[in-house]
């Protein structure tokens, strides 16, 4: 506990410093125009460079200052509250972190125990290889600094000061302290070892039928330095989406589907992508080869995300900036409305970005607007759907990948409700009590339509004349009698398919249960 309490108190250099250039900032934004020339120091951009533009220029800078302000640049990419779109596409061409090199003594740690050790992936707060485990395949990250060792003060204030110095044209919001506070926050979210290990550990009773595939933990070789889980078979993602083929359009729809399921089904929200991270399984799943860290979205939050998710690809903007005010912890409407209104619409020279995206971005200009900073799994939200946005037009730019992989969650959060309510126990819970059985299947199916609907979330607009109010009562007298006729059969069938010894008659019985369970619901959708 003390040492997380070390780590929430003071700014974060990483372990990808470890090969940081002690180039001067200022010297390199000067070499690359991106900050003007004084008269004391009159050094002009380099020849070589003028020619290029400035967001060419802006990720050859951070490539050559290296360490933090390599990592910056790679959480910079994605993030259309900071940056105009040009820059984002053109942030994610930084490379990843040099080559993973295991310490002498982790590697005699480890060796007793593994066999054919290879390097992996370099993160920003750790590194990860690939072993043999008893005849298994695993993955090993390393997180070697922990504590006060893993933070250098004079590094963060060097960093900072040579950010501040990016003032003019596009960069000029990169200075700000919530930015800074927010790359921070990215990092430490990266570095917490426990956090990655106990979310690992609850994802292990993630349910069936999901298209994320989720790697199962080590539990003999873990310790407070390594994190060792399960490596997954499967083709290089990165090698599907640069094909040229129809079967490159379904290999990026499973992807989307697989983050559109994690965020809104399995509640995380991964803190970085790369497709060189991720695998397509043989059984048409996604998985990583070294899963990242991610961000819970809180149990009070998950349905407001799922409603203002459809909300925007449905084109509901009223709905999507209520949910938006709630998920911003009561944020003003108005303010939202204010800053939503006075956007200037985004030029795309070349790019071909989904409406969807292109909403959920106008949504987070129009919040970041507000000054009041999101929650950190809403930002790596909106910032993995616009980087999925540059792939969906690169790949398939006639196609809105991210809503066609909306309704399948969609319809697979639905069935795993109602296979919640359905259930044999939950069934014969209610059986024990007449009244209290009604009351229970009303609150159960409330629920549920509380939580995709929220009572005014509908697929379906239905516009009727104002009626008058006695019509009205006896509408609403035939509904209710018709709820308990339907209610009345659904229990009579689930009864029959319990304690009939005949299967043909289990299997009728069950299917009368699911007809007459439907109409109930769509009844009681109408009760107003």
């Amino acid at each position: 506990m003390k040492a997380t309490a070390s780590i929430r108190q003071r700014p974060p250099a990483v372990s990808g410093q470890r090969g940081e250039r002690k180039s001067d900032p200022e010297a390199i934004w000067r070499k690359y125009g991106l900050i003007p020339s004084s008269l004391l120091k009159s050094q002009q951009a380099d020849q070589h460079f003028r020619s290029f533009t400035r967001d060419v220029r802006f990720r050859l800078a951070l490539e050559e200052l290296g360490g933090l302000y390599r990592i910056f640049g790679r959480f910079l990419a994605g993030r259309a509250d900071l940056l105009p779109s040009f820059y984002l596409s053109e942030l994610l061409k930084i490379p990843p972190e040099a080559r993973p090199v295991l310490s002498d003594v982790m590697k005699t740690e480890l060796g007793r125990r593994l066999q054919n050790l290879e390097p992996l992936h370099a993160g920003a707060c750790f590194e990860s290889f690939r072993g043999n485990y008893q005849g298994q395949r695993v993955v090993i990250e390393i997180f070697e600094k922990t504590g006060k060792d893993f933070f250098k003060e004079e590094s963060w204030k060097r960093f900072c000061a040579g950010i501040h110095l990016l003032v003019d044209d596009a960069e000029h919001l990169l200075g700000a302290s919530s930015v800074q506070e927010e790359f921070q926050q990215w990092l430490l979210l990266q570095s917490d070892i426990e956090r990655k290990r106990g979310i690992l550990k609850n994802l292990q009773a993630a349910p069936s039928g999901c298209v994320s595939r989720l790697p199962r933990l080590i539990p003999e070789l873990q310790s407070d330095k390594a994190l060792v889980y399960e490596w997954r078979e499967g083709r290089p993602f990165s090698l599907e989406i640069g094909r040229r083929d129809s079967a490159v359009r379904r290999s990026l729809q499973l992807f989307v589907e697989s983050f559109l399921e994690q965020a809104l089904f399995l509640s995380f929200v991964p803190s970085d992508f790369d497709p060189r991270n991720l695998l397509l399984t043989p059984d048409q799943g996604i998985a990583y080869q070294v899963f990242p860290a991610v961000a819970a979205v809180p149990a009070e939050f998950n349905f407001e995300l799922l409603q203002y998710t459809a909300s925007s690809v449905a084109g509901e903007t009223a709905r999507a900036i209520r949910m938006l005010s709630r998920i911003m912890k009561g944020q003003s409407e108005r303010l939202l409305w204010q800053e939503f209104s006075s956007l200037q619409p985004m030029l795309k020279i070349g790019a071909m970005t989904p409406e969807s995206v292109i909403s959920l971005e106008n949504y987070w200009r129009a919040a970041a607007g507000t000054g009041i900073r999101a929650p950190l799994f809403l930002q790596l939200f909106h910032r993995l759907v616009t980087i999925f946005g540059h792939y969906n037009g690169k790949v398939v730019p006639s196609m809105d990948l991210v809503s066609e992989s909306l309704w399948p969650v969609m319809g697979r959060i639905l069935r795993f409700r109602l296979s919640e309510i359905a259930s044999v126990e939950k069934a014969r819970e209610w059986m024990m009590g007449t009244g209290l059985l009604f009351f229970e299947t009303t609150r159960q199916m409330g629920l549920t339509l509380e939580q995709l609907r929220d009572n005014d979330l509908s697929l379906i607009v239905d516009a009727t004349e104002a009626r008058p109010q006695e019509p009205k009562r006896r509408g609403r007298t035939i509904n209710l009698v018709t709820c308990l006729l339907a209610f009345a059969v659904f229990l009579a069938a689930l009864q029959v398919s319990f304690r009939s010894p005949s299967p043909a008659v289990q299997i009728s019985a069950s299917v009368l249960a699911a007809i007459s369970g439907i109409i109930l619901f769509i009844l009681i959708a109408r009760i107003n």
